[in-house]
């Protein structure tokens, strides 16, 4: 063996010693935390399960805050939205909470825009409500108890039915050819001032009343 290789083992040799030591201390010191824990538990182990317990109640409560503060946002939401429709002049306001919807018969000045109004005005609040149009069709004191009119309509332009932004009502397929191509007209009836007229079933979606509103005839 020459004189390196001897150096070579020997520098070996020391690191493996300083290993076996450094193993050692650290196996005692790890059965020292060990007992020390263990103790520490044993002693303590009644004031550690309270806090526990006392942590996990705070977090379920949190919980339960957290959805209790929901609740009672959307239910402010609906209530300030359910004032704004009718201080604009809707009509039948129905609220229901349950599916956290208000149904209302609107007037011609329910607009898009209009409706959008409403959503800024609940989000400047904090109020985080979704505010969507739908159809539901007008009904009078005289059929207010009839459950087939406050039905929500939720129907294609050419359904029977159908009312367009411009309130004017679908009241079904004439046998009468239309002037768009493979067309036929459609009966429609004004719900403002209750004039009827033809329309193609291309348009109704967006005809407007020729008495009332400046529509074609």
């Amino acid at each position: 063996m020459t004189d390196k290789e001897r150096e070579r083992s020997y520098e070996h040799y020391k690191q493996w010693q300083n290993n076996k030591a450094r193993y050692e201390h650290e196996c005692v010191a790890y059965v020292l935390l060990f007992g020390i824990g263990l103790l520490f538990l044993l002693k303590y182990w009644y004031s550690i399960i309270t806090g526990v317990v006392i942590t996990l109640i705070i977090i379920v409560a949190a919980r339960f805050l957290n959805i209790f503060k929901k609740w009672y946002n959307m239910r402010r939401g609906i209530k300030v939205l359910e004032n704004m429709v009718k201080d604009a002049g809707a009509t039948n306001v129905e609220v229901d909470h349950k599916n956290r919807t208000i149904t209302f018969a609107s007037a011609p000045q329910f607009t898009n825009d209009k409706l959008s109004e409403f959503q800024n005005a609940l989000s400047k609040m904090g109020l985080k409500v979704s505010v969507n149009r739908v159809k539901k069709e007008a009904v009078n004191k005289e059929d207010a108890m009839n459950s087939n009119d406050k039905k929500i309509r939720l129907l294609k332009s050419t359904d029977v039915g159908y009312i367009n932004k411009n309130n004017q009502k679908n009241l079904g397929k004439a046998d009468k050819p239309g002037t768009d191509n493979n067309q036929y007209f459609y009966d429609m009836e004004c719900l403002d001032c209750g004039n009827r007229y033809y329309a193609n079933g291309t348009d109704i979606w967006d005809r407007k009343c020729p008495n009332c509103q400046g529509g074609r005839p």
